[in-house]
């Protein structure tokens, strides 16, 4: 009879383990860019069908909306890992200038409680041109993104307190975060920082050296395109039959 009891335990047994290893693996892939946040992009960038397909809004208020090159950067202010990848971003920046336009698109994790009402901080900011200096202030005051917090940087860099107040307690801004959220999620963005170059969806932080790998790469491709397309082909001249 023991051994009919042992046989009936381990049966029920394997359908647990197995259901705990799908949550796992599910898990996994949904926080691989912070689980290993240092993944050098050469392990990690994969093509994004679905980033192809998405149609990603705002484009025009990144750093250089007329450049050919375009990085979407999705983030999370109480995201540790966003952070780090502050001072990656403003190296490409200030190594590429106007060749690429790197666009902010918020993305909090429903796990930051405190993520969602920051990036509409940021945005009322922006509305007085000042959402880099918000958005700096934030990430360097990641601990303590309390609304009163919010207001009170606001008034630090200057801005209308009273505007701002309005715009952030209102939740005006929330459509547009949540935009931003729905537009990451369709192209494939599972954890934070995540970053789309050109269809490239790369997840994580990585080094400044990765980033300018794969940045290079697609300005060399596109400038190839570009002088195939300038290049014209000769015009033969034409042959007349005198006889």
């Amino acid at each position: 009879m023991s051994k009919k009891k042992n046989v009936k335990k381990t049966n029920y047994l394997y359908p647990i383990l197995a259901v705990v290893a799908i949550i796992f693996i599910s898990w996994f892939l949904m926080n691989v860019g912070s689980v290993f946040p240092g993944l050098k992009i050469n392990d990690s960038v994969k093509m994004s069908k679905s980033a192809g397909d998405v149609i990603f809004s705002r484009l025009d208020q990144g750093t250089s909306p007329g450049a050919s090159l375009t990085i979407l950067e999705f983030s999370d202010f109480e995201c540790p890992y966003c952070s780090k990848a502050v001072g990656v971003v403003k190296q490409i920046h200030d190594a590429y200038g106007d060749q690429v336009n790197i666009v902010f698109k918020h993305f909090p994790m429903s796990y930051h409680k405190k993520a969602k009402k920051a990036a509409e901080a940021a945005e009322c900011a922006r509305d007085q041109g000042m959402f880099w200096e918000m958005h700096d202030v934030m990430f360097m005051n990641a601990d303590d993104l309390a609304v009163d917090s919010l207001i009170g940087y606001a008034s630090g860099l200057g801005l209308d307190v009273d505007t701002f107040s309005l715009c952030l307690n209102t939740g005006v801004k929330s459509i547009l975060v949540q935009q931003d959220f729905k537009e990451g999620a369709a192209a494939g963005v599972r954890g934070t920082p995540s970053f789309i170059i050109n269809g490239q969806l790369v997840p994580g932080a990585a080094p400044f050296e990765a980033f300018s790998q794969v940045i290079d790469q697609e300005l060399g491709r596109m400038a190839s395109m570009q002088y195939a397309n300038d290049v014209q082909p000769p015009v033969l001249d034409e042959v007349v039959d005198e006889s």
